[in-house]
Formats: structure tokens, sequence, C-alpha cells
């Protein structure tokens, strides 16, 4: 087994390393590790994971990532990009296996990120299913509320409700969405305010209560300070010293904030003290001749038939960090990790904007946003999950 000991950066930016191609060369090669045969386990206490969305191999990365450290942990706190709710009912099918509720769970994820609500989720999640036995792996929702639905499902299933919250559940037809002023929105708002509401001072159902609260305001809040807000009430505060692995979007991943944007999760995790830059340590994935889910098809009558898909760079984010040729060149197979944390990487030199609308603190390098880039050539986009509904 291979071992990252130290954290990584993962973006290449040719420009900026230019004068050091050689070096960087040198320094990919002998800082390469090949997923497809090596378990990658990272000493540090909070692993995480990010990709471009839609493509099937990411899921793929994810899992050998997952793999890795199971196999030398018991413990393992999974924290994808999804509510509280939603969060809890995947711990649900991790422990009855109850296929039927996965497929209703990713059709829900469907309101976070279309591309990801998808046949290869469901595969992932199955395969974390049967590498979890005999281990613990608790997973935490820690987004921000985007559908009420499994909200609803969970106040009914402890005993937070009346019968009108019944008969929303009851009815097919009930809209769960947050965005538009339904009529389950306005009950949902009434119930919370009720000050004769006497769960309200319940630890669980005012937790929820919270969440669901945060899609009232006027503007959405800012959701990765939500992300941190209920990772300190939970994690923290149950699994703080648990090895913990994190799925989420690139926008939530950097170890620090850029310059006139506010901290990502990860970030505000190491500006509260919860952890050390040293002891996260994130890769992103870089996709290469690969493509994505585009977008779903439906007929006049709403039913799905298909999908499109796309490689243009611009959904892809290929070329987007120029140098990929370097590690191209350099890669071990279709799924190559590339550790670019050690002090004799010329990456560590990368200041300044990395790209328009994002540019580093001063003081600071892309080594200090970053951790590991994982290559994945040639993967095809994901099938939408009402493939096999």
């Amino acid at each position: 087994m291979k071992k990252l000991v130290s954290a990584v950066t993962l973006l290449l930016l040719a420009g900026s390393i230019q004068s050091q191609e050689m070096g960087s060369n040198d320094y990919l090669i002998n800082n390469r590790v090949d997923l497809r045969h090596d378990n990658i386990y990272c000493d540090q206490k909070i692993v995480g994971f990010t990709a471009i969305h839609g493509s099937k191999k990411s899921e793929e990365a994810e899992i050998a990532l997952i793999k890795a450290q199971l196999e030398q942990v018991d413990t393992l706190i999974y924290m994808p990009e999804v509510d509280v709710a939603m969060g809890y009912y995947f711990n649900i099918y991790l422990g009855d296996g109850d296929e039927a509720l996965l497929k209703d769970i990713i059709l829900t994820y469907e309101k976070y990120v279309s591309q990801e609500a998808s046949v290869e989720m469901f595969e992932k999640w199955k395969a974390l299913r049967e590498l979890s036995q005999g281990k613990r792996v608790v997973v935490y929702g820690l987004d921000y509320v985007r559908s009420y639905k499994y909200f609803v499902k969970l106040l009914l299933e402890i005993g937070s409700y009346d019968d009108k919250l019944l008969d929303f559940w009851n009815d097919k037809q009930t809209d769960y969405s947050v965005k538009s002023e339904t009529p389950l929105k306005q009950y949902l708002r009434a119930m919370i305010s009720d000050p004769q509401n006497k769960d309200v001072n319940h630890p669980t159902i005012a937790y929820l209560y919270e969440n669901i609260a945060d899609s009232f305001a006027e503007k959405s809040p800012y959701r990765d300070s939500i992300m941190y807000r209920n990772y300190t009430v939970t994690v923290k505060k149950n699994f703080g010293s648990a090895k913990q692995l994190v799925r989420m979007g690139f926008g939530h991943m950097t170890k620090a904030r850029f310059v006139k944007l506010r901290p990502s999760f990860i970030a505000q995790l190491i500006e509260g003290g919860i952890c050390k830059p040293t002891e996260v340590y994130i890769a992103m994935a870089q996709l290469y001749g690969s493509s994505v889910l585009l977008e779903r098809r439906y007929d006049e009558n709403g039913v799905y038939y298909g999908y499109d898909e796309t490689n243009n760079p611009f959904y892809t984010g290929e070329g987007l960090f120029p140098g990929l040729d370097v590690m191209v060149a350099n890669k071990l197979s279709d799924m190559t990790l590339f550790d670019f944390s050690k002090e004799s990487s010329p990456f560590r030199e990368v200041k300044g904007q990395i790209y328009p609308g994002f540019e580093l603190l001063p003081g600071t390098t892309l080594a200090d946003y970053f951790d590991g880039m994982i290559l994945i050539e040639s993967s095809e986009a994901n099938e939408p999950i009402e493939a096999i509904l």
C-alpha cells in the first residue's frame, strides 16, 4: 500500500512553472500513484474529494479513496453534498440495503446536483454498502435544504407531527420544493414559528427545524456557513477525532479563501480552529478526453426518454488549468493521483490569480488550497437515475 503522509496540491499552471518544466516533469514522475492498482491511504484526519459533476469515473475514483481509508480504520464519517435529512436516510440504506429507498433519495438529489443523480451514483452507494460491511460508516448531510421531502418523512418517523403534516405526506401531489411558496412550505413555517410547539425544545427536532427554517430566509443563506454550523453540532460533537471523508463541489473544498470571496466549508473548519491545514488532504479530479452529463430529455408529457452529454471543455473543465499535458504525459493509468506536497515541488511557487475571479491570498501558494490532482482520462458521462426507475 502506498501512503500519502503529507498534504499535496493539485492544480497545474503551466504558465507559472514553464521555466521549471523539466523539474516539474521529474517531480511528477516521482510523486504519482495509480488509483487502479494502489490503495491510497491518507494520514490526515479529513480527506476531501472534489470533481466536475457528471462523469462516470469520478465515482470510481471516490470509491477507490473510500476503500483505501476503510482498509485502515474501523469508523469512517462520510459527508456527501446533501442535506441533513437525506444524510439520515443514506444511513438507513447502508443498514438495510433498501434499493427502492436509495433510488428515491438519488432522484431527490436531482434538486441539488442534477448531473450526479445518476446510475453511477446508485452503483457507488451499493459499492459503499459492500465496503462498509464489518466497518462503521456514518453519513452526515450538512448542506442547505433543497427539498422538504425527507425532512417531512423524518419528522413523521420521530413523532413530531400533526394530522396536517401526515396529510401532506399521503398526498402524492404534494410539492416538496423549497424555492416556491407552496402550501407545505407555508405550513412548515407556521409550525416552526408556533410558540406553542413544544417540540422546539427537543434537541434532534430543534436541529431539523433550524435547517428547515434556513429555507424561509428572503435571501438564501451562505451554504458553506450552514455546512460549518451543522458540522460543529454533529460531526465535531460526536466524531471529532474519527477519520472523515468529504465529497463536495470545488467551491466548498478549498483549504483557504480566495481574495474577495467568502471562505469555503473546508476553509471555515481551518479558520475556526477545528483542524489544522496539515490535518486535511484535498484531492481534485481533472478530466481529460472525457464527457459529462448535460441534461435530461423529456417528452411533451414529462416522461423521461434520454439525455444529452458533452465533451466541451467549458463543461468538463479540461484545459481550465494549463499544464494538463504534463500530467497526461506522465500518467500511470486512466486514474492517476499526482502528489505536489513535497517541499521540492515547483508548484509551491504558484501564486496570485489562478483563474479569473480566483486570486490566492497574499503570502499563499496553490499548495495552501489543494493537495492532490487525480487525472481521470476517457470517462463516459453519467447516465440519469431515471434509466433504472
